[in-house]
């Protein structure tokens, strides 16, 4: 890498064992890298790294000729030596595996392979990352044009929405995945999809801001860190759907309310989640008509005094 001003070497990017013939801004502040390996290198620029952040991997089984990245679309195609493409997921802020990003693969003809491509018809757009209506023209003997249609499903709308002053960030959920939104940009910071095995239905945060608690349609209460999203634990969940979910700061338990006619009160007073700090005083009302009279009667008497 140089720098165009003074034409001085900034630094050497390692990591390639053989030859490298394309290389492209992935608008994400790293640079992609591919050649006669059948990975794609990915450089972190803004960090200043001489060595690989990561590898897309699992798209190409022969070397790579071209790869080209549409500006601020979060997607990247590559096209290797049998004629094969591959759409890849750049985004940062998307929790997915490196073998997960390459999202479709297509093969132009095989009497006319394709050696290169270009990219046109894209759109910026700054609040939708997509590439739907943009056109890949393909170049062999003759010009293969191919039309890119966002075929992903319509994004559910958000059931819950709440702010973290300790992260300082938004969080909306979206059936089962999640988001974090910077309040000061309005801009998506970081997607977490399939964040829960059923629909959530519920979610908090505890007194520190430090833990996220989620709920979900399959009785599930779910514990999370609130930095890098990994489960802590998982408390003993209900028979039904969560309905309601509540984090006591004063007594420092977590309250939750179920279909499944049961309230059940868990102690969130030790700071080890690990251990079985997590007991759960289970206060379960509602099995039958009389539990019911008894908490009617009770409340009424509190009213009363």
């Amino acid at each position: 890498m140089y720098d165009l001003s003074n034409l001085r070497l900034l630094r050497t990017l390692t990591g390639h064992t053989t030859g490298i013939r394309s290389v492209t801004y992935d608008w994400e502040g790293g640079l992609c890298s591919a050649g006669f390996e059948y990975d794609i290198f990915v450089w972190d620029l803004d960090a200043g790294l001489s060595y690989p952040l990561n590898k897309l991997v699992k798209g190409h089984f022969e070397s790579i000729v071209h790869i080209e990245s549409p500006p601020h679309s979060g997607r990247m195609c590559s096209l290797d030596t049998t004629g094969r493409f591959c759409w890849w997921d750049v985004r940062r802020t998307v929790a997915l595996e490196n073998h997960e990003r390459c999202i479709q693969t297509f093969e132009s003809s095989a009497a006319s392979t394709c050696t290169t491509f270009a990219l046109t018809h894209y759109q910026e757009s700054a609040l939708e990352q997509s590439t739907n209506g943009m056109t890949l023209i393909g170049g062999s003997k003759k010009m293969h044009t191919y039309d890119s249609v966002d075929v992903r499903p319509p994004e559910a709308p958000p059931s819950v929405a709440t702010f973290n002053r300790v992260g300082y960030h938004f969080i909306t959920v979206h059936d089962k995945d999640l988001k974090v939104w910077d309040p000061d940009t309005g801009r998506l910071s970081r997607e977490v999809p399939n964040f829960s095995k059923t629909e959530i239905t519920n979610f908090c945060f505890d007194s520190k801001g430090r833990k996220a608690i989620i709920a979900n349609q399959g009785g599930e209460i779910l514990i999370f860190n609130n930095s890098n999203w990994s489960e802590i634990a998982a408390l003993p969940g209900h028979n039904a759907e969560i309905s309601c979910l509540l984090y006591a700061k004063e007594d420092k338990c977590i309250i939750s309310g179920s279909w499944d006619r049961s309230i059940r009160v868990y102690d969130d007073y030790h700071n080890d989640p690990k251990v079985s700090a997590w007991r759960a005083r289970l206060i379960e009302w509602g099995t039958d008509k009389r539990s019911e009279n008894k908490l009617l009667e009770r409340a009424a008497e509190n009213a009363l005094q």
